[in-house]
């Protein structure tokens, strides 16, 4: 999609400079008309041009590469419902144009008419049979998944979280608007080619709406004819900004400028460095925030070494310093960044969610806005942000206010808006609406649900981006029922302990609800088992800063402090962790017994063990190669982010299929030892993350998603069983390697170290730590 270097990149589309499209008269000649379009066309001037091709094609339709240069033009000024009549008329002459049913399909995806589309593309692929037909076959994957997408959100009719107002003409001209920069609730920074250069401009609402925009005095005299896509420090002492050019091929190439403010005065636009700005190479669309005292820096490229098309970088330097010493920059990495273009980043370090567009990941049409949470290069899976932000058309540069209740974002869209046709961009205002979603329950002794519990002590705790907990509100209930109120979009745990039993938990999602909502989740404990020697506290302690020694094999032991948890528990229970060769260290802490994650509402098909089915057919390839889905007992199961499933639709392998004989964690209810499939021929690896004597799942929630959970059994030199916790499996080392240095540096397992493996035999001596490859 090269054009979004034009059309989405800077927004300096040559279309912007005329002020209205132009129609041939009813005597002009078909000659004339075609004349008159292609230079039209070389002017930029795509709306007329399309007029012109189109008014000409309907005199000549056998003409069908006036129809093929309407539909391009149409396309060039995002006209989609007329490109697609257009490409209607060659979508059959593959030989002359042997992706104009590609083009067609496309056309009419963006015009929303997904249903058609899907049919199109289906058509197309099962035709083409072009070189590229890896990468194209791909792009069109994609397209048809977007497709699926936005049915799917249709049907599911949700009332929209959000409340849209198109600005008034006062702000949007018949020009584009781009890069809203929300400086306070009213006052607000944008870029704009309403002068036909691109500039930055400003505007402040009041009581009568929004004031006439104005070019803020603190941007001078600049070194190259377009400026913007500006973004302010958070101590509003820098702005970094872009400019850009047209080079000699016609294209628009930008760099990345910074001001400082000093002494109260800002200074003349400086250049980043050559490095940042690399020779032949786009970089523009910065932002910044601060983290831990570092400055990053989170800007737009297609310099060499991206997944291709435009990719998301980062650098970073020393927060509050007024060098500009930056890091080299670092792609942000295949989460986010794909073979095709991602645009537009903001990042809420609040919430740790980058805010992105992408026509790279499934879609409604052109560029649609995600999110995921996450920092730097690891992220998790981008979501569509969905419908009203999302629409057919291209939606990007979305951006939180100051207090993230409200925000805007860019759109070329016609619903909403009085505009007659979509050729150019709009700032839109977004509010978000006051939702609340309650969870409320009856507490009750397990297996006797009539038998309502007093004096539980419930904490509600709120888990971010990172999988860290923060915990929000802890109460005791008497009446054996408890009540919380929750925010949409968020992840919380709800914890449950009292004394005499086992604490319990489940986890739930708030991001299917956008109306205020009630939904009812029962809590039921189970009878603690009576431990010797260990006397309960006379009142309800708040839980000590407990230290845990983790002793690798032959190596010392090396002790953590554990923070303090501020919530009432239950009678201290030993926990005593063990590594091979070493005595055991006892830990005080009360077992949490997980329950299933629960994502609101829950609508699923389970078993009678309480597990979510899904079909074998439904699975991906990477979940049904070798290793995915294991068996116990004769069922077939997997793992999906660290949660087990079970699997329909699958025969038993044969007992010849080679088999650990470990104990993978069911991380449910009960532990149970299984025998799984495996690639047990030749070398792979494992990272075993701590050897205990007592297995406690909840300890190992942040790291499920890298992969499988195993309990390996040995005996340690007093003949005690121990079992060793592994993160399995590894076809790679460097798979192993990078799936360690998530864990050293994010979860807390500092000490986990990769093993080899050959043969399903544990190789000796052949333990790998994060140092031995940091250098």
């Amino acid at each position: 999609m090269r054009h979004l270097l034009l059309f989405i990149l800077f927004a300096v589309i040559s279309f912007s400079s005329f002020a209205q499209i132009q129609k041939p008269s009813s005597d002009m000649s078909y000659r004339k008309k075609i004349t008159m379009a292609d230079e039209f066309f070389q002017k930029g001037d795509f709306g007329s041009a399309a007029v012109f091709y189109q008014s000409a094609f309907e005199e000549k339709t056998k003409k069908t590469e006036i129809a093929y240069k309407a539909g391009e033009a149409f396309s060039k000024m995002r006209d989609y419902k007329n490109a697609a009549a257009m490409y209607a008329a060659i979508k059959e002459e593959t030989k002359d144009y042997p992706k104009g049913k590609y083009k067609y399909a496309l056309a009419l995806k963006q015009s929303g008419d997904y249903k058609n589309a899907m049919m199109e593309f289906d058509a197309f692929i099962n035709s083409y049979r072009g070189e590229d037909f890896k990468e194209v076959n791909d792009l069109v994957t994609n397209e048809v998944n977007g497709c699926q997408l936005a049915i799917k959100l249709a049907n599911e009719e949700q009332e929209p979280d959000i409340e849209i107002e198109h600005l008034s003409r006062m702000v949007n001209s018949d020009k584009n608007e781009f890069a809203p920069i929300p400086f306070v609730e009213n006052l607000l920074y944008f870029s704009s080619m309403r002068d036909g250069m691109a500039q930055i401009f400003r505007s402040e609402r009041g009581g009568g709406g929004w004031d006439k925009p104005e070019k803020p005095q603190i941007f001078g005299s600049m070194e190259k004819p377009h400026f913007g896509h500006g973004t302010f420090t958070p101590d509003r002492k820098a702005f970094y900004f872009t400019q850009c050019e047209m080079n000699l091929q016609g294209d628009f190439r930008c760099d990345l400028y910074v001001m400082q403010r000093l002494n109260n005065k800002w200074s003349k636009p400086v250049r980043l460095p050559d490095y940042i700005n690399e020779a032949n190479t786009t970089n523009t669309q910065p932002f910044v925030t601060l983290i831990d005292n570092k400055e990053i820096l989170y800007f737009v490229s297609n310099r060499k070494d991206g997944l291709g098309g435009l990719d998301i970088w980062y650098v970073m330097k020393d927060g509050g310093t007024e060098d500009f010493n930056f890091s080299l920059p670092v792609n942000a990495g295949i989460g986010i960044n794909t073979v095709a273009d991602e645009t537009s980043p903001f990042y809420d370090k609040n919430s740790e969610i980058m805010y992105f567009s992408s026509t790279g990941h499934p879609g409604l049409g052109g560029l649609d806005v995600f999110r995921s949470n996450g920092h730097l290069a690891e992220w998790d899976k981008p979501v569509n942000l969905g419908r009203p932000t999302n629409s057919s058309s291209d939606d990007h540069y979305y951006v939180l206010g100051t207090n993230r209740e409200y925000g805007y974002f860019i759109s070329n869209r016609l619903e909403g808006t009085s505009k007659e046709y979509s050729d150019n961009d709009d700032i839109f205002y977004f509010d978000k609406k006051e939702i609340e979603v309650v969870i409320k329950g009856s507490i009750s002794e397990s297996g006797n649900s009539s038998k309502l519990l007093d004096n539980v002590t419930v904490e509600l705790i709120e888990i971010n981006g990172t999988g860290s907990e923060n915990s929000l509100i802890t109460k005791i209930f008497n009446d054996g029922e408890y009540y919380f109120k929750l925010s949409p979009n968020k992840k919380y745990k709800v914890e449950a302990t009292k004394d005499g039993y086992e604490t319990t938990y489940f986890e739930l999602e708030t991001n299917t609800f956008n109306s205020t909502s009630e939904f009812t989740q029962d809590l039921s404990l189970e009878r603690a088992e009576i431990v010797a020697n260990v006397e309960p506290p006379k009142q309800a302690p708040i839980k000590p800063n407990v230290e845990e020694t983790y002793i690798e094999e032959n190596h010392e032991a090396v002790t953590e402090v554990e923070p303090p948890k501020q919530a009432p528990i239950k009678p201290k229970i030993e926990e005593t962790y063990i590594e091979e060769n070493h005595e055991a260290v006892t830990e005080a802490e009360p077992p949490i017994k997980p329950t299933r994650t629960t994502s609101l509402p829950v609508k699923e098909n389970y078993t009678e063990e309480g597990l979510k089915v899904v079909a074998f057919d439904d699975l991906s390839y990477d979940e049904k190669k070798i290793g995915g889905v294991f068996w116990v007992d004769g069922k077939s199961y997997i793992r999906r982010n660290g949660e087990l499933y079970a699997v329909v639709g699958i025969a038993e392998p044969s007992s010849a299929t080679p088999q650990y004989t470990t104990k993978p964690v069911n991380n449910k209810e009960t532990d149970f030892g299984q025998t799984v499939s495996a690639p047990e021929v030749g070398e792979y690896y494992k990272i075993q993350l701590v050897a205990v004597s007592v297995y406690k799942p909840y300890k190992y929630d942040d790291i499920k998603n890298l992969g499988a959970i195993q309990l390996e059994t040995t005996i340690d030199e007093d003949g005690n069983e121990v079992n060793r916790v592994m993160l399995t499996p590894f076809e790679s080392l460097d798979d192993a390697k990078d799936a360690l240095s998530k864990i050293v540096n994010s979860s807390g397992f500092e000490r986990a170290y990769i093993v080899k493996y050959v043969d399903g035999n544990r190789v000796q001596n052949s333990k790998i730590r994060l140092s031995s490859f940091r250098g």
